[in-house]
């Protein structure tokens, strides 16, 4: 069987409410037949720590701010308010789609990995934050 074609297989996909579904289309693209069963949905936070964040922002004492998903994103900014962040703060994201959210809030992406996860995520945050440090 061609490594590119799963006609007749059956696959389960475990996601979040706000899952772009993508898994499941590529696999029915290639002939497979896919179930999505949702386990958890995505929602606002508490955000307690909300003020003593946004004065960290607004002095100026984040380095560095990583997303791992969209809806991080906008509720973090939802949460400060604005989408405002002083000149030398870093955004990161873990990947494509993250990148996009954070862009279409109108913020630039200074960190993405290469490969999407965590570890590769926190190995390019110290990557860049190593060589501003040497700049």
């Amino acid at each position: 069987m061609d490594p590119a074609r799963i006609s007749g297989q059956s696959f389960l996909f475990v996601r979040g409410s706000q899952s772009l579904g993508t898994v499941p289309e590529v696999i029915a693209e290639r002939g497979g037949r896919c179930t999505e069963l949702t386990v958890y949905a995505n929602g606002k936070a508490p955000m307690d720590h909300a003020p003593k964040i946004k004065a960290w922002l607004q002095d100026g004492a984040l380095d560095c701010l990583s997303f791992i998903s969209p809806s991080t994103a906008k509720h973090f900014f939802e949460a400060m308010g604005s989408t405002e962040i002083p000149a030398g703060t870093r955004i990161a994201a873990i990947g494509t789609t993250t990148a996009a959210a954070l862009r279409r809030l109108g913020l630039p992406v200074d960190i993405q990995p290469e490969v999407y996860d965590a570890p590769h995520l926190a190995e390019a945050i110290i990557t860049r934050l190593a060589q501003s440090i040497s700049d």
